[in-house]
């Protein structure tokens, strides 16, 4: 069975010019009502901020659980993990990033079949 976890990658951006130089990616599995506290803990975190989705949805079979996919840039390159979610599952993933409806698809099976 799928589990309530937050997920979440960075990439720098190392130009000279560049301001908000972070890109964040974040999954969050949860009801959609604590879906929405993690997601203003996390802005509160790392604003001021420009952000976007690219993947919301129910999950199948999880008891109601949905999912939110989006992105932020940011200046700060840096999160309190514990302010976020307090649990321990929230961790860095290196497999995820901005991606196309069937690579989120695949990333998504993958987590719900606990090979992540």
């Amino acid at each position: 069975m799928i589990e309530r976890q937050v997920r979440y990658n960075i990439h720098t951006y190392t130009g000279e010019q560049e301001f908000e130089r972070h890109k964040w990616t974040f999954m969050v599995i949860n009801t959609p009502t604590e879906i929405e506290r993690i997601r203003e803990r996390i802005f509160r975190q790392l604003k001021p901020i420009r952000d976007g989705g690219f993947g919301k949805d129910i999950l199948p079979d999880s008891d109601g659980l949905h999912y939110d996919c989006f992105w932020i840039t940011s200046e700060f390159g840096k999160i309190e993990e514990d302010k976020i979610y307090a649990s321990k599952k929230i961790k860095l993933d290196r497999d995820l990033f901005e991606r196309d409806e069937i690579s989120l698809n695949r990333y998504l099976n993958s987590i719900l079949q606990g090979r992540k």
